[in-house]
């Protein structure tokens, strides 16, 4: 039979695959013969077959570029939901102002200054921005970034639904002064626009006292509809007298106010009352067929006012006061004014 082979002195190197293959393979004497080594292959194998595990957003197709809307005042809660997600990455918050991105948060820790942002994790893997209360700046886009590489990002753009009130006349156009004769039935209307379920409902008030159909004055009634996005709020007050006057406001939820000036008329009655954000004059009322705009807000005799209003009108072409017969007072505010003759 034939004899087994063994090295030789020349650091154990077997002869017959030296010289009749021209390769060179060591032998490990503790250890039996093996081209083999299963920790480093099993590892190499892993490494090189298997990608590693890498965090990625979920739902991020159907979430990514949302937008949410939030109403003043409220909260909101920007969801970022991180599947597969391990302690070697982090994920991070960013407000993006045209080109920059301010830090809000890195993992659990808030780095803005404002302290209406936090984080708040809903486990098992919902990363989310918390801003509470929400004001009209907070407007704009936010970033979930998640720091695998590359970096992962998850756009989300915010609208702060912000109500708009107005006090408006019969033409729904704004107001800020209305009159009423003594023992008329007082009719105010509360105009309220991007108006949310969420919100409270109307609140009015008198000198910043609240009314409510309940009040010691009695007579008082109070009627709201909502259409779509749109609340109307109407205040009767009947038999008006003079404790009645002063200032009315309309809110939703201390958030927005509108107010006007009530006036209760004593002593000479106003032929007209009108409300107008403009007066137009007309000057063929006094032989003269231009016309000129009145801006409110001063009490002047009206051939100053027609000198003032328009200087290109010749003087010549004013008529005499006593041509005229009648004595013309103006008396303007902001939003209305009164017509007096006599």
């Amino acid at each position: 039979p034939p004899k087994p082979l063994h090295p030789n002195n020349d650091g154990g190197v077997f002869p017959s695959f030296r010289y009749n293959n021209n390769r060179n393979f060591w032998l490990e004497y503790s250890t039996p013969p093996s081209t083999t080594f299963p920790e480093y292959d099993e590892y190499y194998e892993l490494r090189s077959t298997t990608p590693d595990p890498r965090p990625f957003f979920l739902n991020g197709d159907l979430t990514n570029n949302s937008v949410v809307e939030i109403p003043l005042g409220g909260t909101v809660f920007l969801d970022c939901q991180v599947a597969q997600f391990t302690s070697e990455f982090e994920v991070s918050w960013f407000r993006r102002e045209n080109s920059n991105l301010h830090v809000l948060t890195i993992g659990h820790d808030t780095f803005s200054a404002d302290d209406r942002y936090s984080l708040s994790f809903e486990k098992p893997l919902n990363w989310r921005l918390k801003i509470r209360p929400t004001l009209p700046r907070d407007n704009g886009t936010y970033v979930c970034q998640v720091s695998r590489h590359p970096p992962i990002i998850l756009f989300t753009h915010v609208k702060i639904i912000v109500p708009r009130v107005h006090l408006v006349d019969e033409d729904r156009q704004e107001i800020s002064e209305k009159h009423y004769k003594p023992g008329s039935t007082i009719e105010l209307h509360c105009r309220v626009e991007n108006f949310l379920p969420q919100f409270q409902d109307v609140i009015w008030r008198h000198q910043g006292e609240v009314i409510t159909q309940g009040s010691d004055r009695g007579g008082i009634s109070i009627k709201t509809k909502e259409n779509n996005d749109t609340l109307s709020s109407h205040l009767y007050l009947a038999t008006a007298d003079a404790q009645d006057s002063g200032v009315y406001s309309c809110s939703v939820a201390n958030l927005a106010t509108a107010q006007l000036s009530l006036h209760i008329l004593n002593g000479e009655e106003p032929a007209a009352i009108q409300s107008s954000r403009s007066v137009s004059i007309h000057h063929s009322m006094f032989q003269s067929p231009s016309t000129s705009i009145w801006n409110p807000g001063r009490l002047l005799a009206l051939p100053l006012i027609l000198s003032e209003i328009h200087p290109l009108v010749p003087l010549k072409t004013m008529p005499r006061m006593t041509d005229v017969a009648c004595s013309l007072i103006l008396s303007l505010q902001v939003h209305r004014f009164l017509l007096v003759i006599r």
